[in-house]
């Protein structure tokens, strides 16, 4: 008998086990439940509208964001070739100048008015350019 006793008092143990555990489970789902929150990987449609109108606008923004660089891309890309233009007026301006010391002024004199004129063109486009580059970027 005492065989039999001792299964019984190991089926005894394993319910009593098997319904704290339920009892546990029972109880850890309540809380979750009354508190509010979801069991983990269970979304309702609305959650999931939700996220996807998160995720749709973050979308738009990426688009945006990326038009704009291309935007101030091209107008960086603009002013830069400004400036090339207006280095070589520069230089080119520098150089009549110099002529100043070896040849006739008469002779020079036009060339760098020219050349000086030139270098006020190339400096009003790089200030415009820049100014376009700095509005896109402010926007």
């Amino acid at each position: 008998m005492n065989g039999m006793t001792a299964l019984g008092e190991k089926a005894s143990m394993a319910q009593s086990l098997s319904g704290r555990r339920l009892l546990c489970l029972t109880t850890a789902i309540t809380v979750i439940l009354a508190s509010g929150c979801q069991p983990l990987g269970i979304y309702t449609q609305g959650d999931i509208d939700e996220q996807q109108s998160e995720i749709d606008e973050k979308d738009e923004r990426i688009a945006e964001l990326e038009a704009k660089l291309q935007l101030a891309n091209e107008h960086a890309d603009e002013l830069e070739s400004r400036l090339e233009d207006l280095q070589s007026a520069s230089d080119d301006l520098q150089s009549n100048v110099q002529r100043l010391q070896y040849e006739n002024w008469r002779d020079v004199v036009p060339d760098i008015e020219d050349a000086s004129d030139t270098v006020a063109s190339f400096q009003t486009d790089a200030a415009s350019a820049a100014e376009d580059l700095s509005s896109t970027l402010d926007q």
